[in-house]
């Protein structure tokens, strides 16, 4: 709902004419769809969304989609499958590193030679990281360290319950070892692996900041793998 509300206020200030923004919002449910589009100013296309079928459908007509629903190890596949062979650049909010490890996989070179763009993770799990990282970088030049603090609080998403569900239901020792390696996504370096690169798994005193305890928190697994 609220990927909707920005699309539709970025589609209403676009304006009208050969620069106009057209787009659609599309799922498993046009009846759940409807109220969506009602509260649109720019009242988007509804798509189903649902089969195989349906999704090539939907990927042929746009240029960039963007999948919003999880959990993707149940319902990404088809939409990264359909986007590769239409040719459609594909963006999603995911944060289940051993799905996007498996869509690199199968998906990256097609992709490459048919220059789509796929682009996973760009939800909280590191995108505002990224773009503070960046702002420090272009206000300070380049940057020898970033380290950065938060504070975490408030319950889980009904979302990312279920996304934890299907990952631990799914889970087997070989998936758990490829998980906790922290270049599972690329960018192993020469010369191997530190005691840096590893996760935080307790509570522990910050090197920089004694007065300060470091502890896992909700991007702690994905966000430095991405």
């Amino acid at each position: 709902s609220l990927a909707a509300q920005h699309l539709d206020a970025l589609a209403g200030a676009v304006g009208s004419g050969k620069a106009q923004l057209r787009w659609a919002i599309a799922g498993r449910s046009v009846a759940k769809l409807r109220p969506l589009e009602r509260r649109c100013a720019t009242r988007p296309t509804v798509f189903k969304a649902e089969t195989p079928q349906e999704l090539a459908a939907l990927a042929a007509n746009c240029r960039v989609l963007i999948a919003a629903a999880g959990p993707y190890q149940l319902f990404g596949e088809e939409v990264v499958r359909a986007c590769v062979e239409q040719g459609t650049h594909y963006v999603d909010v995911t944060g289940e590193v051993l799905w996007v490890r498996d869509m690199i996989d199968k998906f990256h070179a097609r992709a490459r030679a048919k220059g789509v763009m796929v682009v996973h993770c760009v939800g909280q799990i590191c995108a505002i990281d990224e773009m503070i990282c960046y702002l420090l970088a272009k206000k300070l030049g380049p940057l020898r360290q970033f380290r950065e603090y938060s504070t975490q609080y408030g319950a889980m998403t009904g979302g990312t319950y279920a996304t934890n569900l299907v990952t631990l239901q799914g889970m087997t020792p070989e998936a758990a070892r490829a998980q906790s390696d922290p270049f599972l996504l690329g960018g192993q370096r020469s010369c191997g692996l530190r005691p840096e690169d590893g996760d935080c798994e307790a509570a522990v005193q910050d090197p920089v900041f004694p007065s300060l305890w470091l502890q896992p928190a909700y991007s702690s697994r994905t966000g430095p793998r991405v």
